[in-house]
C-alpha cells in the first residue's frame, strides 16, 4: 500500500472530523491478525487524529465470535432497540 495515500486519507479524515465536530472516531479492525499490518496503519491514523484533539478508540475483532443473523425474529418480538428494530 502506498504510504502517501494513507497520510492523504488521514488528513482528509482530520478535516472532515473538524468540520462535522466529531467527538470521537472509532476504528474497527476486521483483520484476522490482531496486531498485524492493518492494526499498525489504523493506529498511525488514530495517532494523527489524537494529535488534533479528536478522541479515538480501536476495536479489534480478531478472535471474537461474530455470527450473522439467523432470522430467529427474537429482536422483533422483544422490540430490541439495541439492534434498531422498530415496531
Amino acid at each position: 500500500m502506498n504510504l502517501n495515500l494513507v497520510w492523504d486519507v488521514t488528513r482528509l479524515h482530520i478535516i472532515w472530523c473538524k468540520e462535522l465536530g466529531c467527538k470521537k472516531v472509532v476504528a474497527f479492525n476486521g483483520s484476522a491478525r490482531k496486531d498485524g499490518n492493518t492494526a499498525i496503519l489504523i493506529n498511525n491514523v488514530l495517532t494523527e487524529l489524537e494529535k488534533e484533539g479528536i478522541a479515538t478508540e480501536l476495536v479489534q475483532l480478531a478472535g471474537k465470535k461474530i455470527r450473522g443473523c439467523v432470522a430467529c425474529m427474537k429482536c422483533w418480538e422483544n422490540k430490541d432497540q439495541v439492534n434498531g428494530v422498530k415496531p
